[in-house]
């Protein structure tokens, strides 16, 4: 089941509203709220599968699987986001839903679930980060203090001095800027 599954589920049951406090309804209806916690577990199983394979990829030096054209830091930060976006909003349904099953003992274990999980996101984020920051001032420092222009002595010709680090690192900060 996937989370666009469970999102629909619980559109649907928000949607029918008062139609679920009738009698017939209520007695077909009321043995399935366990179920979507089970669901919403196994989502929460999920991402932490795709959150651990992000994770090796790193600890390997693979190329992580970040959003197209996005440079490393902020395609990260991104992936991180979403994952987050993915579980929460889900969360915030299902305790919208005020029943029982959101308060039974398994809810409590998969909430405690979740907030490992976005634990988990929120260490990945700042350590990407925190990686990335001790490592951007040094870049910065010595591409900016090279001149920005030169002039080819045989062929007098002026280029742009402009470093690829120094590229990355603007480019970084311009992504870093729209995800806020």
């Amino acid at each position: 089941m996937t989370v666009g599954h469970l999102e629909a589920i619980l559109k649907m049951l928000d949607a029918f509203g008062t139609l679920l406090d009738r009698p017939i309804i209520r007695s077909n209806s009321e043995p399935k709220y366990p179920l979507l916690i089970q669901m919403y577990e196994s989502e929460l199983d999920s991402t932490k599968k795709m959150f651990d394979a992000q994770n090796s990829m790193l600890k390997d030096a693979q190329s992580l699987v970040l959003h197209v054209n996005m440079p490393f830091v902020a395609g990260v930060l991104q992936w991180c986001q979403g994952m987050r976006e993915r579980i929460s909003l889900i969360r915030n349904k299902l305790v919208q839903l005020n029943h029982g099953a959101v308060e039974s003992a398994e809810a409590l274990i998969v909430f405690q679930k979740y907030d490992q999980m976005m634990e988990l996101l929120k260490t990945f984020e700042l350590k990407i980060y925190t990686d990335w920051t001790s490592s951007v001032g040094e870049v910065s420092e010595l591409n900016l203090d090279l001149p920005l222009l030169t002039r080819n002595d045989e062929s007098k010709l002026i280029s742009v001095n402009f470093d690829p680090q120094l590229v990355s690192v603007l480019r970084e900060v311009r992504y870093l800027e729209s995800l806020k």
